[in-house]
Formats: structure tokens, C-alpha cells, sequence
């Protein structure tokens, strides 16, 4: 009998050594799962706008950021990660954008050309030359000339502030007695443009330019003239003259622009380039000719 309770006391020991030697067991394994498992992260970088005059730290380093006061807007964030910093700020664009506009040359202004020093009754010799040649071949009667030296390519632009010589008229009528001669501004020369801007009275409105210095030839002077009848239809040409002890005399003639429709000219320098249609002539049909029977 008393060996069987020994054998039950210490079986039942047995079992409870067994139990707590499992609860130590499992005590130990959860104590080397939180021991290895509880390992603190990486900081993660934060996007943080420092103080003006202060400096942002990160892991590649202390990066300044210049911020600006209120109301001026932020600079963008800076990223910390390491690598070269690439945060493009206001000043930062603007030094580019300078060191960019510094290599590229300044437009250079064209130089004017000077005009010619002569006199009064030099521009009324001149200007006189130059509407003869306009005129050179033209039926029209009525001739009317603006008041003012025109500019641009086709002179269509008057300049008030440079008037022609207002005895042009009086001087040109004197000299030729074929035309009417009249200082008048285009507006008041031509008729609506809805009808073809024609010249009123079957006219031709003349424009005359500055008096230049010829930029090739020192010696002599240019001056541009067009002459206007209706809508694409007029010519400008430029006219050299040099003055030698007799006066002014015209060397040449240079043709800038033409859109004459049907006109002299235009016949004229078509002849000239020898594109001339000849007509043809009829056939003449050779009577056919029947065997005999």
C-alpha cells in the first residue's frame, strides 16, 4: 500500500516539473521573440521647412534652405535622402535664368541712313526729277502728291513732322503744262476701296521719300518714289543723283516693287523679256486629192 502511494506522489511531482519546465520553455522563446523583433526602424526623413537663417538636418547632411517671410511665397521642400541635393528655389531659377540671358548678344539696332544736307530749293530740283521719272509714260492728268516725305517699304506711312517743299506744286506746274500738279494727303485723293481705292479724276497719287546719302557711293543721294492708281496697282522706284558744277544730275534708276495690272510699265517690261505671244496664224487646209475613177 505504501509503495503505492509513492509511486502516485511521485508521479504526480513528475508531471508538475514537466508542466513548469514547458512554461519556462515558452516564457523564454516569447522573451528572444520580443528581444530580437524589437528593433527600431530607419528614421524616416521628414519634408521640414526650416527658419529663415537656420539649416535643415538630414542623412546626407546639414542642406540651408532660404525661406521667405510672409507674404512671399515658400520655397519648394528639400528631400533628404543622401543623394545631391536638386531643390530648385526662386533665387536658384533666377541665377540660372541670368546666367542663361547673359550669353545671348544684344539686338543690334540697325544704323540709320543720313540724310542729305542740301537746301531747300536742292529738294524741289530734286524731288522735281524724281516725278518726271514717275510719270514717264503715264496718261493721267491729275497728279496728286502727298505733303509729307513717306516712310516704310511701299513710303505708304507719312511722316507730318517732314514735309515736302510746299512750293513742289507751284514749281512742277510751271515747268509742265501737260499736267495738274497738287499737294494733297491720300485720303483726300483716293475714293472708297470698296470700289478699288482708285484716284479720283482717273489720277495718280505720288509719294516721295527722304533725300539720303547713297550708302555705297558717298558722292551721290537717294531718293524713293511710288506712285499709286487703285488697289495692287502702283510701283516705287529709287533714284540716284549726283551733283556736279551744273547741278544735280540723275544717274540711275532702280526698280523696287510693281504691281501695275495691264499698265505701260507692265506691257513695257514684258516686252522688254521678250514674253510676247505671237499669234498664230491659220492653218491653211491643203485640198485633198481623189484617185481618179
Amino acid at each position: 500500500m505504501r509503495r503505492a502511494l509513492a509511486w502516485v506522489e511521485g508521479r504526480r511531482w513528475a508531471t508538475i516539473t514537466a508542466v513548469l519546465a514547458q512554461l519556462v520553455c515558452v516564457a523564454l522563446l516569447v522573451a528572444a521573440c520580443d528581444m530580437g523583433g524589437n528593433v527600431s526602424p530607419a528614421a524616416t526623413p521628414t519634408n521640414t521647412v526650416a527658419a529663415a537663417g537656420t539649416s535643415t538636418p538630414s542623412a546626407g547632411g546639414s542642406i540651408p534652405i532660404a525661406t521667405a517671410s510672409s507674404p512671399e511665397p515658400l520655397p519648394s521642400a528639400t528631400i533628404s535622402s543622401g543623394i545631391a541635393d536638386t531643390t530648385t528655389t526662386p533665387d536658384k531659377e533666377a541665377s540660372d535664368l541670368n546666367g542663361v540671358l547673359t550669353v545671348v548678344p544684344d539686338a543690334v539696332s540697325p544704323t540709320p541712313v543720313p540724310l542729305a544736307n542740301v537746301s531747300s530749293a536742292d529738294q524741289v530740283s530734286i524731288y522735281s526729277m524724281v516725278v518726271a521719272g514717275l510719270l514717264k509714260g503715264e496718261k493721267a492728268k491729275n497728279i496728286y502728291i502727298s505733303p509729307y516725305v513717306g516712310q516704310g517699304e511701299r513710303l505708304d506711312a507719312p511722316n507730318e513732322g517732314m514735309p515736302v517743299p510746299n512750293t513742289l506744286d507751284d514749281t512742277l506746274q510751271s515747268g509742265d503744262k501737260n499736267h495738274s500738279f497738287q499737294l494733297v494727303e491720300f485720303a483726300d485723293a483716293v475714293g472708297a476701296l470698296e470700289d478699288g481705292g482708285k484716284v479720283k479724276n482717273n489720277g495718280v497719287f505720288l509719294t516721295l521719300g527722304q533725300i539720303t546719302v547713297d550708302t555705297v557711293d558717298k558722292g551721290t543721294v537717294q531718293v524713293r518714289g511710288s506712285l499709286y492708281r487703285g488697289v495692287a496697282n502702283g510701283m516705287g522706284n529709287a533714284y540716284h543723283f549726283q551733283h556736279d558744277s551744273s547741278g544735280w544730275t540723275l544717274l540711275n534708276v532702280t526698280s523696287e516693287w510693281n504691281d501695275q495690272q495691264g499698265s505701260v510699265a507692265t506691257t513695257k517690261a514684258i516686252l522688254d523679256e521678250g514674253v510676247v505671244k505671237q499669234r498664230r496664224r491659220p492653218e491653211v487646209r491643203q485640198p485633198v486629192q481623189r484617185p481618179s475613177t
